[in-house]
């Protein structure tokens, strides 16, 4: 009995949270803030560059075949926007042209990379779409990537572009 109350009180726990489902997140070491869903997993300070990565859903039909990163370069790592964009184009993969996209209240720039890569968590490849907008700061810009397999980019597509409006570089 006690093994059954133990395991509804773990799927209660599991099924709790926010009412939107969503929290917010302040980055450590890097001054943003924005907001994701609670049941996407972290993974903070991989290098230098890369700030923090987040990996999900959790549940449905594609587990864990997104990710999220957010990364910082300062001006002194690419003077420009434009310049990192020139720098991904020189990868020899897809990538479209550096555009504005409105997303909420700003226009920001956005290019995509499409590049066949490692399977999230696995050493299998499949085609992989890159999603970035890049995000002015103080100093230098933030790059919000979408790393996802053609399977599962439309489902966590408003995930992406929710974190993206919510995302505020902080004073």
């Amino acid at each position: 009995m006690r093994k059954i109350f133990f395991f509804l009180s773990l799927v209660l726990a599991a099924c709790s949270g926010p009412p939107n489902g969503l929290v917010s997140y302040v980055g450590s070491g890097r001054k943003f803030s924005y907001q994701i869903p609670g049941d996407w997993k972290v993974l903070e300070n991989k290098g230098e560059i890369q700030n923090v990565e987040f990996f999900g859903p959790l549940l449905g039909p594609h587990p864990f075949a997104a990710s999220i990163v957010v990364n910082h370069y300062a001006s002194s790592q690419y003077p420009t926007s434009r310049a990192y964009f020139n720098n991904e184009s020189l990868t020899g993969d897809v990538v479209s042209p550096l555009s504005q996209k409105q997303v909420g209240e700003r226009a920001l720039e956005y290019f995509s990379i499409e590049r066949r890569g490692h399977k999230i968590h696995s050493e299998k490849k499949e085609n992989l779409t890159d999603e970035s907008y890049l995000v002015p700061s103080p100093g230098g810009f933030y790059v919000l990537s979408y790393i996802c397999s053609k399977a599962s980019c439309a489902s966590n597509e408003p995930v992406f572009l929710g974190l993206v409006e919510s995302f505020k570089p902080l004073p």
